[in-house]
């Protein structure tokens, strides 16, 4: 059953606040990424927010608000960091659990995927890349996962040569 608004005890000027949130973050939506209201609700309930903006609080409206304009960076608090992973990662493809262990491994965190993605494809969340765009994204992890490895080879040789 759904439960409006009203129920939940909040005054007026709460309420008018969170319907321009709503608005918000469907005109950000529509305009950042190009998600028609059906694309952003499932992306919605895919970071674990449900289908409904009008169920959120309005704590959940600006944290939404700031994932879809694209605010939320590596200095993001840990527990909203951890949320909006635990959120990400439960929603995702087999590519998509491969994609997040090359992230790890390379030592980067989703907000920086996510970044990378709106940039390249448009989109902030996996399950909305088509194949060629998964296995792009598949690639540049390998190709940096790559990179690193090697520097990490060349300081320990480096580290080696210093000891003698």
């Amino acid at each position: 059953m759904r439960t409006s608004v009203k129920d939940k005890g909040l005054s007026s000027k709460q309420i008018a606040y969170m319907k321009t949130l709503r608005i918000q973050i469907m005109i950000t939506a529509k305009r950042t990424h190009g998600w028609d209201s059906v694309e952003f609700h499932d992306v919605l309930e895919s970071w674990g927010f449900g289908r409904s903006l009008r169920l959120l609080t309005i704590q959940q409206l600006q944290t939404v608000l700031g994932i879809v304009r694209g605010e939320y960076s590596p200095d993001a608090p840990d527990e909203l960091k951890r949320q909006l992973e635990k959120y990400s990662i439960g929603y995702l493809d087999k590519q998509g659990r491969y994609a997040w262990h090359l992230m790890k491994e390379i030592g980067w965190d989703w907000f920086r995927v996510q970044k990378y993605m709106v940039k390249k494809y448009h989109t902030t969340h996996w399950n909305v890349l088509n194949d060629e765009q998964k296995r792009g994204m598949i690639a540049m992890l390998k190709y940096y996962l790559k990179k690193e490895s090697v520097a990490t080879e060349n300081t320990e040789n480096t580290e080696k040569r210093v000891e003698k």
